[in-house]
């Protein structure tokens, strides 16, 4: 698994949130917390038919966006769509493979509250939140284009 989570904490908190337990949501929490890429929502739903050949489409669309909504899952955006991808535990940002869609997450530390310590004093604005994402090429992909991977 990606995150440090497993089936039935996400599938609780969903319950715990309003939302019925169902073998199509069951199997788009599958695919996310199986897979340390940034999908598409049509990658989710074809992995997601292989553990319920019948999920629709708009099944998936809404259950993404619930696990969204709940934390599970972050959306990025990635070329010409956006893509989700399992978030773990505590403040993170993701950096994005353009090649693999490889997902890989660095620690949102105290470094970043300088930054936002310095916007807020040239700018007056009062930050409540933010979101920060990388986008380049893993190590693997890197080599790869390079002609350097054996």
């Amino acid at each position: 698994m990606s995150i440090n989570l497993n089936l039935e904490e996400v599938l609780e908190r969903m319950a715990h949130h309003g939302w019925r337990r169902t073998p199509a949501r069951e199997a788009v929490v599958r695919v996310m917390l199986g897979t340390d890429r940034a999908l598409q929502v049509h990658e989710v739903y074809q992995r997601a038919t292989r553990y319920h050949p019948r999920i629709g489409m708009a099944t998936v669309y809404r259950t993404l966006e619930i696990l969204e909504n709940l934390g599970f899952v972050q959306k990025v955006h990635a070329g010409e769509c956006h893509r989700y991808y399992p978030t773990p535990p505590g403040h993170v940002h993701p950096l994005v493979c353009l090649r693999c869609f490889r997902v890989q997450n660095f620690a949102g530390d105290n470094s970043l509250g300088s930054l936002k310590a310095h916007l807020e004093s040239q700018t007056g604005f009062h930050i409540q939140g933010h979101l920060l994402q990388f986008f380049g090429y893993c190590e693997t992909c890197w080599q790869e284009m390079q002609g350097g991977a054996e």
